[in-house]
């Protein structure tokens, strides 16, 4: 049994981490964007000024092939751009595998990049969105956490996991 002052002192441990965890938060410049995706289509543009797009492929050569949404956004202004990125097994089956989005990933935000004006005519701000990201973890945390790693050491704005019942994962991906 714990006696008063030791619980006071474990009291005392857990509010100063707290407070650091309170102050670390303090240090973030958060940037929100409203992630309302239905009412955006793929490939579409919404008036909160962004564009809904899916992975590009990259061939057995390594060529990359831009997804027909993204090929609809070339040359165009567009501030912010969301890619859904579908990470549960069930949800990728006739879409990709993990090394081929492996290998996209890169390439699709590259090509975003240097092919869509963002704001002022520079790069546009590049979101993922992974619709199944609860389910992801889940079920494939070793694969998730991966391509969550690839993610963090591409030049994105952020990365928003959810779990969206709404979302199917029957629906077929884009060629």
């Amino acid at each position: 049994m714990m006696t008063g002052t030791e619980a006071r002192q474990r009291a005392r441990e857990a509010l100063a981490q707290v407070k650091a965890r309170v102050a670390s938060h303090k240090q973030v410049d958060p940037f929100f964007l409203d992630l309302c995706l239905g009412e955006a289509p793929v490939g579409g543009w919404a008036a909160v000024g962004h564009a809904v797009t899916q992975v590009g492929r990259v061939d057995a050569a390594g060529a990359y092939t831009p997804s027909p949404c993204q090929q609809a956004l070339q040359g165009r202004d567009v501030p912010s751009i969301v890619t859904q990125v579908y990470l549960g097994p069930a949800a990728m089956r006739g879409r990709y595998d993990y090394p081929s989005l492996h290998r996209a990933l890169p390439e699709t935000v590259m090509w975003l990049m240097e092919n869509v004006r963002g704001e002022k005519g520079g790069a546009p701000r590049i979101y993922i969105q992974v619709p199944d990201g609860v389910e992801a973890l889940e079920h494939a945390p070793d694969d998730t956490l991966a391509i969550l790693e690839l993610l963090a050491g591409l030049p994105l704005e952020g990365v928003a996991l959810a779990e969206d019942p709404t979302e199917s994962p029957d629906t077929p991906h884009e060629s």
